[in-house]
């Protein structure tokens, strides 16, 4: 999209209209050395300032360009949406004794546990392990809101910090899930322009598909289709091309299952994305004028520690498994190493063999997982 301003930001444009002005008041020609002339070229950039605050002001009534606490009131006020907030991580987790005991043992909420000293969780309730029980669940909650959260396996979350009499252990039982992180602002807009299709009675595909990005911060993408008459399928796709827990599943056919939301006669499926692996396989030459900044050019395309953790590799990576359906597109690959380090606007790689992946369709219901990753540094041409 175009960028759009109300008011023109043209510094020389504004210069050359002060002048103008000035001359046809005053019948008088402002020369180079004019004091007047200079006085009034030193207004220009306080002008351009000032046009560029009305213009960033006006923008923020615009959904497609507002932002944060402007684009909340947007949201709320003209499309009934509100922006989806941060949530903790949780996970059922088993509390066991030392031993059968005689007397109720108390394990207060509040008390933590941790997998690495870092990161911490609570039992959310308090639990009451009468005698003769050995063991009882629980429910474990992260301290604080976020991703970060998420993912911890079964029986990783094991530390006691406060520690409770005749408590032998307490940990997890099954992968944290939930944590989210505040959404996003370009998230946060797509859902408003859905909002629209959500009033309908019919079942178009962009309500199911807003009602389901409803269900959690976390879900990046979501195909809609229906394979049969009366079902609807939905297949869901997280940030960072992770796929759905079951948790996260159910969590979105609770939201598009209710009966205010969907047809009488559709049965609504939620589903986890076909995934499409593919290898990236390459090998590139630096031009030999750049020979001051080789190591600088490698580690923007292979990443700071060469292990294709950031660079322009994994950049490719994270853009092909970002959607559903995006084909496997070796061009793109070439465009993120071509591009990733300038020099006087030339690129300093002058060439790229790419062996894999070579270009793959991939459908709506599917995404691209990179599986192996080889690069090759073939040195100076």
């Amino acid at each position: 999209m175009n960028d759009f301003n109300f008011l023109d930001i043209d510094s020389k444009q504004i210069y050359e209209d002060l002048i103008k002005d000035f001359e046809k008041a005053y019948g008088e020609i402002l020369y180079a050395g004019d004091e007047r002339r200079i006085f009034l070229s030193q207004m220009v950039p306080a002008l351009v300032a000032l046009k560029s605050n009305i213009n960033q002001t006006g923008k923020q009534n615009l959904l497609s360009y507002a932002v944060d606490e402007s684009l909340d009131n947007l949201g709320n006020d003209l499309y009934s949406t509100e922006r989806l907030q941060p949530t903790k991580a949780i996970a059922k987790g088993l509390i066991t004794l030392t031993g059968e005991q005689v007397r109720i043992i108390t394990v207060p909420a509040g008390k933590r546990v941790t997998p690495d000293g870092q990161l911490f969780f609570i039992v959310k309730d308090e639990v009451s392990i009468l005698p003769g029980e050995t063991s009882k669940e629980c429910v474990l909650e992260a301290m604080e809101t976020g991703t970060k959260y998420n993912n911890f396996l079964a029986g990783r979350i094991m530390h006691i910090v406060d520690t409770v009499p005749f408590v032998a252990s307490i940990v997890n039982t099954e992968t944290t899930y939930n944590g989210g992180e505040i959404e996003e602002n370009a998230r946060y807009r797509l859902r408003c322009r859905l909002s629209n299709k959500s009033k309908s009675t019919t079942g178009p595909d962009d309500a199911y598909k807003y009602f389901a990005m409803t269900a959690d911060s976390s879900i990046s993408d979501v195909d809609v289709s229906s394979p049969s008459p009366g079902v609807v399928e939905m297949v869901v796709l997280l940030e960072n091309g992770e796929l759905p827990s079951d948790e996260i599943l159910n969590k979105v056919l609770e939201q598009t299952s209710r009966r205010d939301r969907r047809p009488l006669t559709d049965k609504v499926l939620a589903t986890k994305p076909n995934i499409i692996n593919y290898d990236i396989n390459i090998k590139y030459y630096i031009d030999e004028t750049y020979l001051a900044d080789e190591l600088s050019i490698r580690k923007v395309i292979e990443g700071n520690n060469m292990d294709y953790i950031d660079g322009a590799v994994r950049n490719y990576v994270n853009w092909q498994h970002e959607k559903l359906g995006r084909s496997i597109n070796p061009d793109m690959l070439l465009f993120y190493i071509q591009n990733s380090y300038m020099i006087d606007g030339k690129t300093p790689i002058c060439r790229v063999e790419i062996n894999s992946p070579t270009y793959t369709e991939i459908n709506s219901k599917s995404v691209a997982k990179a599986l192996n990753i080889s690069v090759e540094y073939g040195g100076l041409l």
